[in-house]
This record gives structure tokens, sequence and C-alpha cells, in this order.
């Protein structure tokens, strides 16, 4: 919100030579500019939720895959065991064996299975890599139009019309604020 500065300041000129088209022209570049960044903060938030929900989603996967992993091995133990009869069993109570590459054929629905979470692991991964480079640059563009607002305030101010001190208010050092301009 703009804001002509208090008559009773002393040392504080007001510079008469700005057209109302170019107050009004400042004024609605100033309320677009924090639409905007109302906007963006509100994209930001949304994509921060989303982010956290596709981590989340991508730790279920995690720990579904460790789950189906101690599954696979628990079945290719129980088919050595059966393949053995019974002497598997005794053979990794006395050693523990050591890791069966391609020993043991893994079902094929467990196997498909595996394969599926795998690949939505990657791709949740990839999405989330999209989601924080989306961020970072939504990030970059909030900061160019905070800056932007920040410049066109101060040409405001020195044209003599004070801006609303919203977010930047201990920037200014708490300055008194005037009749407000509408």
């Amino acid at each position: 919100m703009l804001t002509l500065p208090s008559t009773s300041r002393p040392g504080r000129s007001v510079d008469h030579s700005l057209s109302p088209e170019v107050v009004n022209a400042l004024r609605s570049t100033l309320v677009s500019q924090s639409e905007e960044l109302d906007e963006l903060r509100e994209a930001l938030a949304a994509l921060d939720r989303q982010r956290r929900d596709e981590l989340a989603v991508s730790a279920n996967a995690q720990e579904e895959l460790v789950h189906l992993r101690d599954q696979l091995e628990h079945l290719q133990r129980e088919k050595v065991d059966a393949a053995f009869g019974g002497f598997g069993a005794a053979a990794e109570a006395q050693q523990p064996a050591p890791p069966q590459q391609g020993a043991a054929r893994v079902p094929p629905e467990v196997q498909a299975e595996l394969e599926g979470l795998r690949s939505r692991v990657g791709e949740l991964e990839q999405e989330k890599e999209e989601a924080e480079g989306e961020q970072t640059d939504l990030l970059v563009l909030l900061e160019e139009l905070t800056a932007k607002r920040r410049g066109d305030k101060r040409r405001l101010r020195e044209a003599g019309l004070e801006a609303s001190e919203d977010e930047d208010e201990g920037e200014d050092g708490g300055e008194e604020r005037g009749e407000e301009l509408v």
C-alpha cells in the first residue's frame, strides 16, 4: 500500500513533478508484483508438499523392496533346504551361507514384482529430482521479483512517496508512516 509522507515531517519534500499517471503506474506495478509473489509462494508451498509426498512414497517403495528381498532370500533358503532334504538347514546353522548368485532360481512373479518396484523407485527418484529443480527455479524467480519490488519501492521513496512495508518493515528502521493513498 502506498502512503503519502506526513506533512509534519521536517526536511522531507515531495517531488510534485510526478504525474498521477506515473504514480498510478508504479502502484499498479507494485500490486501486480505483490500478487505474483503471493502466487509464487503458493506454488512453492505446493511443490514442497508434493516433494514431501513423493519422498514418503519413495521411502515406502524402498521399505517394500527390502521386504521383498528378505522374502526372496527366505524362498531361496527354503528351496535349497527342500533340494537337500534338510542338510541345507544343518549346514546353515553351522556356517553362514555365502550369498547365492544364481544358485537358486527366483520365482518369476517375485522377480517381476521386484523389477516393477525397482522401476518405480527409479521413476520416483527422477520425479523428485525434477521437482527439486523446479523448486530451485521458482526460488530464483521469487528472489528476482523480490529484488525488483524492492527497487520499485526505492524509486517510490526517492520520488517522495512511501511504499508499504509488508515484509521489508525492518529494513528501513521502522519510519513513521504518513497518510494512506488509495
